[in-house]
């Protein structure tokens, strides 16, 4: 299943400790089936930052110094997205109380990547809806160009999300191990991922 996760291998090549990080974002819907581009994303404890990273700023995100510095990102201790948008208060609180380990691979609870996922969504969409209408249209605009991308690819990560779950939570296979309450079937503002949610859907 993991060989669906791009640049994984250079990742554990760095020999990072797993007790000290989790992979975040994408890496959830490769695992479900669902073809994605783009970088590895982690997020690193403090201990581990401070052990191996300190000379870099804790606000920002940085490429893994290695081969794929360009397609393995590290996000920010401080004022990450994770701490933003989601129930976790800090990198250490998503590192150490939010982690599913499968294969010996330490991952974010699928529930707090679908937080962001959806709390993101929500932003681009108050965002496009408070621009005026001749400003929305992309091609006329292209300084929105990049909110209009960005909201068009959550919006079909979300629906491929509820395609995914239209059978239900998976009932084989390594997914199987996750609980229900890992992958936030439980949280209302995520219903609408999941089947007979009768939650309002922010797609509609």
């Amino acid at each position: 299943m993991f060989e669906r996760v791009k640049h994984l291998e250079g990742l554990l090549k760095a020999e990072l400790p797993t007790s000290e990080y989790v992979v975040i974002n994408s890496v959830w819907l490769a695992l479900m089936g669902i073809r994605v581009n783009g970088d590895l994303d982690l997020m690193l404890s403090s201990k581990l930052w401070q052990s191996r990273f300190s000379d870099y700023p804790v606000q920002q995100s940085f490429g893994l110094p290695g081969p794929l510095e360009k397609r393995v990102r590290v996000h920010a201790l401080e004022g990450g997205n994770y701490s933003r948008m989601t129930d976790a208060q800090d990198n250490d609180e998503a590192v150490y109380h939010h982690r599913v380990v499968l294969e010996g691979i330490p991952l974010i609870e699928p529930r707090l990547y679908f937080q962001y996922k959806m709390r993101r969504l929500q932003g681009y969409q108050k965002t496009i809806t408070r621009l005026p209408w001749w400003r929305r249209h992309r091609w006329l605009n292209p300084g929105n160009r990049k909110l209009f991308s960005k909201h068009a690819k959550d919006s079909r990560d979300v629906l491929l999300l509820q395609k995914y779950f239209q059978a239900g939570l998976p009932r084989s296979g390594l997914l199987a191990t996750i609980t229900s309450a890992q992958w936030g079937q439980d949280q209302p503002e995520l219903g609408e991922l999941f089947l007979g949610s009768g939650q309002p859907g922010l797609l509609s």
